[in-house]
């Protein structure tokens, strides 16, 4: 490895790629400095209260703000540092951009000082910082103002007679509701401003300019409703609001230890949950704001059970595919802190069967023993259930807060049915099962519902046709067939790996099941355990590949599927062919004579 000093020879220019990560190598270096002053107690920086991180510095793009006590030390501290990182990126730092704010208890004479030792001018106050208020008081309304003002000019600049019905609509959508997605990320806007800002689109989109008035045909409400249900698709802004805002409330859920959730858990919920906490009156009006798009967030979010240690079983919703995502029945069982970890046989890692019907009603017992466990230790989550991968979005935490305030208002919508839009866009051919080639085997599983529970069937054929290993085995009842189908190649998977075949084409026929276990992305879904697991089975193999067939193709693994039903205890075939699915395997093995 190559030590030494980068020479540039030529210089870069300004969009040069490279150019951006010289400047976070730079930008990693002053904040290393500044870090160093603070470990060795030469610099203290701000706190908002008491167990909170000590803030010396802030960074956006090529901006930079420095906290420091008002004491010559501190300041002289900063200015060596500033220097000397001006000399050894080559930056040079503008003073003439530069200023200064101090706390109401500073001095004159040492606000003097400081000024002329740094060589920056006073501020009395930031107005406004990266386009956002700083400050926000009383007047909210007068605060934004300014978003109802940009707004009014861009639709002021055109006329209703020069621009279609397909032109006013992109105006709108692309502009004029696109201006306040900025703000509406960080504060909760007046709902006076926005009511008034909706005013301003429905007047332009009816045609309206100046004093002239024109009939609205429809109300504001009925176009923001989708196409689909004959509205116009336009956004109601206080509902996106909201949305917006509890994305901040996730990312504090999911990200416990970013300098944010630090910061306010201290300062506003110390001993408890962001979804528990209340407002008091003091609090800043960003928290506020925050924590108004709570609602959003309690109406779809429950634990994904893990090692349940982080669940309450009768408080909390961890219940998945229930009106209330709790227990709806009271026990006479009765312990403080009772959690879910209580009910897990960790011998096993399944539910402890005999003590959830011992305590808990039968409908609940039920409920409880469906909800799928990780074979492994994997810590609770809190999850979305609006999103099938059970992560927040701002396009379904929309539609979750316009069904919160229909319910509020009480007026009537014919809201869609939640429809996920993820289409297997390959178009399967019908097909018979095919053999692997070279030394590969090949995996098909299948999964059968029964009314008292579940048949996994599963075989491993070799490049000839051959069987190599089959399984016929039943298990608890599921939800749907999604569960069914990801529980038989979690099964299926093991058995493989246990047989040591190693170098397998998985197959199944369910094009839901295997996207999901073919993607990279996250999935924090109820079943997103059993992906996981399924994950960390296939990273044992020296080779895997998943691909989704037809059910023409997957005949023997059905047939085994269907099997299990007749049986206590699983079956295992070993290099024989499975009776029950011999009519399927001589149709696979027709197949490839022809």
């Amino acid at each position: 490895m190559a030590y030494g000093n980068i020479i540039p020879s030529r210089g870069l220019r300004q969009g040069d790629p490279l150019s951006l990560y010289l400047f976070l190598l730079c930008a990693e270096g002053f904040t290393s400095l500044l870090f160093k002053a603070e470990y060795e107690g030469k610099l203290h920086g701000v706190q908002i209260c008491r167990r909170v991180p000590s803030i010396s510095n802030l960074l956006f793009a090529d901006d930079s703000l420095i906290f420091c006590q008002a004491n010559q030390e501190e300041v002289k501290v900063i200015s060596d540092t500033l220097q000397l990182h001006a000399e050894a990126s080559g930056q040079c730092i503008n003073f003439e951009k530069s200023s200064v704010y101090f706390s109401g208890n500073t001095f004159e004479r040492q606000k003097q000082w400081i000024k002329k030792s740094l060589g920056v001018k006073e501020v009395d106050r930031f107005y406004s910082y990266l386009g956002l208020p700083t400050l926000v008081g009383r007047a909210k309304y007068q605060t934004f103002a300014y978003i109802k003002e940009r707004v009014w000019k861009e639709l002021q600049g055109w006329k209703g007679r020069m621009l279609s019905r397909v032109g006013k609509e992109v105006l709108i959508k692309a502009v004029s509701q696109t201006i306040p997605t900025y703000t509406m990320g960080v504060f909760l806007l007046p709902a006076k401003l926005c009511n008034e800002l909706d005013a301003l689109c429905a007047r332009f989109w009816w045609g309206q300019t100046g004093d002239e008035r024109k009939i609205h045909w429809k109300s504001w409400s009925f176009l923001t409703k989708p196409k689909k249900v004959g509205g116009m698709g336009f956004q109601d802004l206080r509902s996106f609001n909201l949305a917006m805002l509890a994305k901040q409330g996730w990312q504090m859920l999911q990200d416990q230890n970013s300098l944010l959730s630090k910061c306010f858990k201290a300062k506003y919920f110390p001993i408890c949950s962001f979804m528990e906490v209340v407002d008091y009156p003091n609090s800043s009006y960003i928290w506020k704001s925050v924590l108004a798009a709570q609602q959003v967030l309690k109406k779809w979010c429950y634990w994904r059970a893990g090692t349940g240690s982080k669940i309450r079983v009768m408080e909390d919703k961890w219940i998945p595919n229930r009106p209330t995502n709790k227990i709806i029945f009271p026990t006479e069982y009765k312990e403080w802190e009772w959690r879910v970890s209580d009910l897990i046989d960790w011998r096993v890692h399944q539910w402890d069967r005999e003590r959830i019907y011992m305590i808990f009603d039968q409908f609940d017992a039920e409920a409880i023993l469906r909800i799928p466990l990780s074979r492994r230790q994997v810590q609770d989550k809190m999850v979305w259930m609006y999103c099938r991968n059970g992560i927040y979005t701002v396009k379904s935490g929309y539609h979750v807060a316009r069904m919160l305030d229909e319910d509020a208002n009480g007026r009537e919508e014919s809201l869609e049915q939640r429809v996920d839009h993820r289409v297997w866009t390959q178009i399967w051919k019908l097909q018979n099962w095919k053999p692997p080639t070279g030394q590969m085997y090949k995996l098909n599983f299948d999964a059968a519902t029964f009314a008292n529970g579940l048949g996994v069937g599963a075989v491993i054929c070799n490049s000839a046709g051959d069987v190599m290993a089959a399984l016929s085995a039943k298990g608890a009842a599921v939800v749907d067939s999604e569960e069914a189908k990801a529980l038989a190649c979690q099964k299926a998977m093991g058995f493989a790996i246990n047989a040591r075949f190693l170098e397998l084409i998985v197959e199944g026929d369910n094009a839901m099941v295997m996207s999901a276990i073919s993607s990279k992305s996250l999935n924090w879904s109820c079943l997103g355990v059993i992906y996981d697991d399924i994950g960390f089975l296939a990273a044992e193999l020296h080779y895997v590949a998943f691909n989704c067939i037809r059910r023409s193709a997957n005949f023997v693994a059905h047939s085994l599927a269907r099997y299990a039903n007749v049986l206590t205890n699983e079956v295992v075939w070993l290099e024989d062919s499975p009776p029950p699915a011999r009519e399927a395997l001589y149709f696979d093995s027709s197949s490839l004579i022809e």
